[in-house]
């Protein structure tokens, strides 16, 4: 058992409650309830498997290496100018030639496993004890920042800022200053980025966003929690992949309002299985930091206490993230999130073990002595 068992058995159980109460399509219902459930069970199933430290260290490094391979061929996209569609870049965006996205279907998704995968390559390089193994860690790491940088994706740069604060705030206070100078330099003398991010700021995107964005999609969710607030409109009824499948619409006020990609996953999450759904969710992303950070806390190895910062700065990472997409929409992004919570909690469990084990044996020679 871990600390985080409960809470996601407590989500489970309440996609259970608003999938028997409230689907005006139980078929379809059926169908969200799995494409919002199916992907945490591998949670269960990674936990189950790992055994030792070594193991789950292995895991980590297995997925980095497949993110790494993934950025290289993202940096060669962008080296040729990979063809993208034109509805990727705004028709007023200027400087942006190509958006990368290596064999993924989206920059947006490709930004967001760059997002995950980076503070844990980074967090490698002090961990590793031979030099060419910190170099490689190292420059996998550029590599995966280069791809990043090259997906475009205003969302996943600002889900990595906010985990490389997280990674800083925990490993060293001292490098928030480099990442701040980091940032400006980028900002200054790429063109294409601060255009990007000013665009993002200005009143032509929060008019065209109105018109047919993220902002009217999330007026729209609002309207609709509104008026379905406790079990939402059904699971997979309106606001992801299920909903866009089966073409479906809604009535929002007197207009009939057909189904889109909510492009925030909390919002999405809320229209779909109420306040309920909503707040069991956000329990267990809270559960997940939280518990994270008792991870953290209680490790006593160097090279696993790294390791934890950078998969906790990640997955805070890909959080951060949902709020302007829908990545738990997206079965890999989803399989990989559980895959690294499992290692987490699996840390913890061999951890929190060692701890009471000490204990336990410091007590035993207590008592010997008296």
């Amino acid at each position: 058992m871990t600390p985080l068992d409960m809470p996601v058995f407590i989500f489970i159980t309440a996609m259970v409650f608003v999938l028997i109460v409230n689907s005006p399509d139980f078929k379809i219902s059926l169908e969200g309830f799995r494409a919002v459930v199916q992907y945490i069970l591998w949670y269960f199933v990674v936990i189950q498997l790992l055994r030792t430290e070594k193991g789950a260290r292995n895991l980590c490094i297995f997925f980095v290496l497949v993110a790494f391979v993934l950025a290289l061929h993202g940096v060669y996209q962008y080296i040729i100018g990979v063809e993208m569609p034109a509805g990727w870049v705004d028709s007023k965006e200027a400087g942006v030639r190509t958006r990368v996205y290596s064999i993924l279907t989206s920059p947006n998704i490709f930004g967001c496993l760059m997002t995950l995968a980076s503070p844990i390559a980074f967090s490698f390089v002090f961990s590793m004890k031979k030099i060419k193994s910190k170099v490689f860690f190292a420059f996998a790491t550029c590599v995966m920042l280069l791809s990043l940088l090259f997906t475009f994706s205003r969302g996943a740069w600002i889900g990595f800022m906010v985990a490389a604060f997280v990674y800083v705030f925990i490993k060293d206070k001292r490098f928030f200053i480099p990442i701040i100078i980091g940032a400006i330099l980028v900002i200054a003398f790429v063109p294409s980025v601060s255009n990007r991010i000013t665009y993002m700021l200005s009143s032509e995107y929060i008019e065209s966003s109105l018109r047919g964005g993220r902002l009217v999609r999330w007026a729209t969710g609002l309207e609709m929690l509104k008026s379905n607030p406790f079990v939402g409109v059904g699971l997979g009824h309106f606001g992801g992949a299920v909903a866009m499948n089966h073409d479906l619409s809604y009535l929002v006020g007197v207009q009939v309002e057909k189904t889109f990609y909510m492009d925030n996953y909390f919002l999405k999450t809320a229209v779909e299985s109420g306040l309920l759904g909503l707040g069991t969710f956000a329990i267990l992303m809270y559960q997940v930091i939280i518990n994270s950070l008792r991870t953290i806390r209680i490790t006593v190895k160097k090279e696993l206490r790294e390791l934890e910062i950078g998969i906790l700065a990640g997955l805070v990472g890909v959080i951060c993230h949902n709020f302007v997409e829908n990545i738990f929409e997206v079965p890999m992004m989803t399989s990989c999130f559980w895959l690294l919570v499992a290692v987490m909690m699996h840390l913890w469990y061999l951890n929190y073990h060692k701890k009471v084990d000490l204990s336990e044996n410091s007590d035993v020679q207590t008592t010997e002595t008296k």
